[in-house]
């Protein structure tokens, strides 16, 4: 569902549309979000004419980071410049200052649609954030710019701080468990590709002890497959294996718990 959600997304960009909103996608840890923001760079890469940039909070600590990350590659070749000779001495020009965050994605998303993602964005430095938040509102509602934002489920609370208000504009996906056909096929295709089939009854106890939560999935999987790995020449996935793996994936399962329980009370 928020794959197909995102498609149409895309497909409003790839038309030069404004996208008249931008996309928040927010959940637990271990859901997806961060698999999600790289599915959806791939389908943006098979569309002609978007062009994708992808930032990250600790790479832009304040607006004028922001607004360096966000200039094209080539502007920087333009604005350096090489030495230059006068009567015999020599210096080189300082770099202009970049311009604004809303004109340089104007400017970008003129030459053709944009797509900026943004993930773990619950940690995104608060000044940075409403600079690109307000730049990208009013870019976007006038040229095809879209940004999607991934976090926890903060980040509304967050994204509130910043005095921008980016989530009441935007369009919220919350990303949780997926259903029970996907998640046997995330069991189900990785032993296959390596050569293991599963039982139907050891596919069935691992889609229902993940409780089709994708990091549980994940931690499962891992389990079942060293047990598998162990069983020797089989190369069949049973309830037995499901059974056997149980003890580490519940260590793993109460680790991840109290990590979420320690955060809870930060």
């Amino acid at each position: 569902m928020e794959q197909a959600r995102l498609r149409e997304f895309l497909a409003d960009l790839a038309s030069g549309r404004p996208p008249g909103t931008q996309i928040v996608l927010y959940g637990p840890r271990g859901n997806g979000k961060t698999v999600l923001l790289g599915w959806l760079k791939r389908e943006a890469a098979r569309v002609p004419g978007i062009r994708t940039a992808v930032l990250q909070p600790a790479e832009i600590p304040d607006p004028v980071r922001l607004r360096e990350l966000l200039l094209p590659a080539d502007w920087w070749g333009r604005m350096f410049g090489g030495a230059i000779t006068v009567g015999g001495f020599s210096w080189k020009p300082g770099r202009r200052p970049p311009p604004p965050p809303k004109k340089v994605l104007a400017d970008r998303a003129r030459k053709g649609p944009l797509l900026l993602l943004l993930d773990e964005a619950h940690t995104l430095d608060l000044e940075t954030g409403r600079v690109l938040l307000n730049a990208i509102q009013e870019v976007g509602a006038e040229l095809p710019c879209l940004l999607v934002l991934a976090g926890t489920p903060n980040l509304r609370q967050h994204l509130n701080a910043m005095g921008a208000s980016f989530w009441n504009r935007a369009a919220p996906i919350r990303v949780g468990r997926i259903g029970e056909e996907a998640a046997a096929e995330g069991f189900r295709r990785p032993f296959e590709e390596e050569g293991f089939s599963v039982a139907r009854e050891a596919l069935a106890a691992m889609v229902r002890e993940s409780q089709c939560y994708p990091y549980f999935v994940q931690l499962l999987g891992s389990a079942v497959w060293r047990k598998a790995v162990e069983a020797g020449g089989r190369h069949r996935v049973t309830a037995k294996e499901v059974a056997a793996a149980r003890a580490e994936f519940d260590l793993g399962k109460n680790d991840y718990y109290l990590h979420r329980l320690e955060e809870l009370e930060r």
